[in-house]
C-alpha cells in the first residue's frame, strides 16, 4: 500500500472495510480475531426504544450502522439472559433465554442478522461458576433431587447449639462467608460471590456437560465466541481447609489469600473442554474459529499462561491481558508501558505468551473498572487508543472509550450495583461499579437520546458536549481518530507485521513492521511537557520524511509528510506515522 492511498483510505468517509467470513484471505487465513477489535457493549447503557431507562437490544438494532462505522469486528454483549438482577445479568436464571427487559429471542436473532450483514461478530457473556439462586437447577438441588443433587457445591455444617458453623474460613468477593445454610436441604452451598450465587459444582460431569449443551445453544443462534466470566473460581480445592488470614477485617474477601479457591489445577481441564466444545462446532458446522475469551485479575504470568496450554491442546483463545488496568496509572511512565506490554509478549523473558502461537490481546477497560479517561484522563485517550489498536493481537474495547468517556457521577443514594451499596465508609467511590456503566451519550437532546424516560444510572454530566453527535460534527475528535486507527488495522503491516514496544525516554514507541510493506510507527509522548523527538536518532534506518497518518486531537500542525528528526508532542499527545 503506498503513502498516498494508506493515507486516502485512512482519511476518507468511507466505513471500515468488513470481512464477513470467519477466516480473512487478506489477513493469509488468519481467524478474524487475530487482529480484530472486540467492542464491549453493556446492553443495559446503549440505548433504551421504550422508555423504561433501560437498554434494549431494540436499541442496539437501531445503532448497527454506528457499530460498523467503528470499523469493529465483534461485539461482546454482557449477559442477555434473565435474571433478579442481584448482580445486574451476572445472576441467570435461564441461560437459554432471552430476558424480557431486553427483548425477545427474536429481537435477539434480528441482531444478530443486521449485525452479520455488515460483517461484525457477536460474542456472548458466559458465566460459568454460578447461577442465580433462583435457576431451576438450583431449585432441585435444594431438594436433593437425583439428577441435580451435584449441580452445586453442598457441605454440611458444623452445628453449636442453634448456630450453623461454617466448614472453613473462605470468604466472598462481596464479603461475608462463602457459605449460605439452605433449609430444605439442611446443608450449606458454596458461593464465591452473593448469596444469591450459587457456585456451580464442576466435579460433576452432568454440569459440565449441561454447560457444553449452553454453548451449543447460543453458537447455533449465531454468535462467534464467548467471554468466560470470573473463570480462576470454577473449582475449589476438596480438602476444603482454611485460607491463609493476611490481617485485616477478617469478613473481606481482600484479608485471605485465596490458595484453596482460585486458580485450581482441574480449573484448565474443564476450560479445555470447552474450548474443545467450541472447536468441534466450528468444524461439524463448517463455521468461523469461535473465540474465547476467558477473565482472571492475576497479576502472575505463570499463572495466565496456564490459560493459554499448548499449541495442539489451547485451554482458552486467550485470558483478558489485563496488566496495563493492574499496573498502569496517570503517572506511569514510557519504560512502564514498555515493560508491562512487553511481559505478555512471546518471546520476551518470561513472557505470559507461551510460544509464537499464543493469541496476544490488550485491554484498558471494562465494566468493572473505571474508565480509563477517569483512571488516567481524558488527555490520555487518544494516546491510549493508538497504543492499544497499533499493538499486535486481539484489541478489547469497551463502550464510549471510542468517545473519551468518563465515569459517570453517582451518588451513594443513587447507587445501583451491589459492589457499592456494601462499600465500606469512604471506599464507595473505589468499590462501585456504576460509574463506567453510565448511560451512553448521542446527542444533546432529553437524557442525551438514550431513553426519553428516567435512565437507569444517571447520565454524564458532559454529555452536552461529549456525545457521538458532537464529535461526529467536530473537525478533530477521539471519534474520529478511533475510526482511523481501526481503519488502519486493515492494513497488511497491522495485520500481519512485526511488533516492537521501547521507549526513549518518557516517549512510547510501537513499531508494526512488514517486509515489502510501509512500516507504522506509533509515537506517543507521556509526559506532561512539549518534546520534540529525533526518531532518526533512535533509529537510524528510518527515511528523514514520514507520512503522518494519525493524529491526537492536541496535535496542532496539518501536514501529510513529518520531519522525522524533530516530531513536536504536546503534552499527552501522540502521532502514527507511515515510513519505508
Amino acid at each position: 500500500v503506498g503513502f498516498l492511498a494508506l493515507w486516502t483510505a485512512l482519511t476518507s468517509g468511507a466505513p471500515a472495510d468488513q470481512a464477513p467470513a470467519g477466516v480473512s484471505a487478506t489477513n493469509g487465513g488468519l481467524p478474524w480475531y487475530y487482529e480484530g477489535i472486540v467492542y464491549q457493549l453493556y446492553p443495559r447503557s446503549f440505548q433504551d426504544t421504550n422508555g423504561d431507562g433501560i437498554g434494549d437490544l431494540k436499541g442496539i438494532l437501531q445503532h448497527v450502522d454506528y457499530l460498523a462505522s467503528l470499523g469493529i469486528d465483534a461485539i461482546w454483549l454482557d449477559p442477555i439472559q434473565p435474571s433478579p438482577n442481584k448482580d445486574f445479568g451476572y445472576d441467570i436464571s435461564d441461560y437459554n433465554a432471552v430476558n424480557p427487559a431486553y427483548g425477545t429471542m427474536e429481537d435477539f436473532k434480528n441482531l444478530v442478522a443486521a449485525l452479520k450483514a455488515k460483517g461484525i461478530k457477536v460474542v456472548m457473556d458466559y458465566v460459568p461458576n454460578h447461577t442465580s439462586n433462583l435457576h431451576d437447577w438450583f431449585i432441585r438441588s435444594s431438594k436433593a433431587e437425583d439428577a441435580y443433587k451435584d449441580f452445586y457445591v453442598w457441605q454440611p455444617g458444623h452445628k453449636d447449639g442453634d448456630i450453623i458453623k461454617p466448614p472453613n474460613n473462605w470468604t466472598g468477593q462481596f464479603g461475608g462467608s462463602m457459605w449460605k445454610y439452605n433449609k430444605d436441604r439442611d446443608m450449606l452451598y458454596l458461593h464465591q460471590f452473593l448469596d444469591e450465587q450459587p457456585d456451580l459444582n464442576y466435579r460433576c460431569e452432568a454440569v459440565v456437560a449441561a454447560m457444553e449443551e449452553v454453548l451449543k445453544f447460543w453458537m447455533n443462534l449465531g454468535v462467534s465466541g464467548f467471554r468466560m466470566d470470573t473463570v480462576a473460581t470454577l473449582i475449589e480445592n476438596d480438602s476444603w481447609a482454611d485460607e491463609p488470614y493476611n490481617g485485616g477485617d477478617p469478613t473481606q474477601y481482600d484479608s485471605y489469600t485465596h490458595s484453596m479457591t482460585t486458580e485450581q489445577p482441574e480449573t484448565y481441564k474443564v476450560l479445555r473442554r470447552f474450548k474443545q466444545t467450541l472447536e468441534d462446532f466450528s468444524k461439524a458446522n463448517n463455521r468461523e474459529p469461535m473465540i474465547m475469551m476467558t477473565e482472571s485479575y492475576s497479576n502472575d504470568p505463570n499463572l495466565l499462561r496456564r490459560y493459554y496450554g499448548n499449541q495442539t491442546a489451547q485451554v482458552t483463545t486467550f485470558p483478558f491481558n489485563f496488566l496495563a488496568i493492574m499496573r498502569m496509572g496517570p503517572s506511569s511512565t514510557a519504560k512502564d508501558w514498555a515493560d508491562t506490554i512487553n511481559t505478555w509478549y512471546y518471546p520476551n523473558k518470561d513472557s505470559v505468551m507461551p510460544g509464537s502461537w499464543a493469541q496476544p490481546n490488550f485491554v484498558l477497560g471494562n465494566h468493572d473498572q473505571h474508565r480509563f479517561a477517569s483512571r488516567f484522563t481524558p488527555q490520555h485517550t487518544d494516546i491510549l487508543n493508538m497504543v492499544q489498536l497499533t499493538l499486535k493481537g486481539t484489541a478489547v474495547t469497551y463502550y464510549g472509550d471510542e468517545l473519551g468517556l468518563v465515569d459517570t457521577g453517582v451518588r451513594r443514594d443513587e447507587a445501583r450495583d451491589i459492589q457499592g451499596i456494601r462499600a465500606l465508609p469512604g471506599q464507595f467511590y473505589s468499590r462501585s461499579r456504576d460509574p463506567q456503566r453510565g448511560p451512553m451519550p448521542w446527542n444533546t437532546s432529553t437524557n442525551a437520546g438514550f431513553s426519553t424516560g428516567k435512565p437507569w444510572l444517571p447520565l454524564s454530566s458532559d454529555y452536552m458536549f461529549k456525545n457521538v453527535a458532537a464529535e461526529e460534527e467536530a473537525d478533530v475528535s477521539h471519534l474520529k481518530v478511533f475510526r482511523a486507527l481501526a481503519k488502519l488495522r486493515k492494513t497488511p503491516t497491522l495485520l500481519r507485521g512485526d511488533c516492537e514496544v521501547t521507549n526513549s525516554g518518557n516517549i512510547l514507541l510501537v513499531y508494526r513492521t512488514l517486509t515489502d510493506n510501509p512500516s507504522i510507527i506509533t509515537v506517543v509522548n507521556l509526559d506532561n511537557m512539549e518534546r520534540v523527538v529525533n526518531l532518526q536518532a533512535i533509529r537510524p534506518s528510518l527515511q528523514t520524511t514520514a507520512q503522518l497518518l494519525i493524529k491526537s486531537v492536541n496535535i496542532p500542525y496539518n501536514t501529510t509528510s513529518i520531519d522525522t528528526s524533530k516530531i513536536l508532542l504536546p503534552p499527552l499527545s501522540g502521532v502514527v506515522l507511515s515510513s519505508f
